[in-house]
């Protein structure tokens, strides 16, 4: 583990305090939870736009350009 120093506006600082206190956890215990949170939620994201982009290369391939003439 790796040491860091942030810098914070006030009230991050008090909801910091405040949420690691009813939690009964460390605010860098909090802090590092939040943020395996939000690396999930990215590489969630990540992986949703990459499907799309499959998915929607694959119906492209399906697409027909024929027309009907009458």
């Amino acid at each position: 583990m790796k040491r860091t120093q942030i810098q914070l506006h006030d009230a991050q600082l008090k909801w910091l305090k405040t949420e690691a206190l009813e939690q009964g956890i460390s605010m860098s215990q909090l802090l590092r939870d939040i943020v395996d949170s939000f690396r999930m939620q990215a590489e969630r994201d990540q992986q949703v736009d990459s499907n799309k982009a499959f998915a929607l290369e694959a119906v492209g391939r399906f697409s027909s350009t024929r027309t009907n003439a009458s």
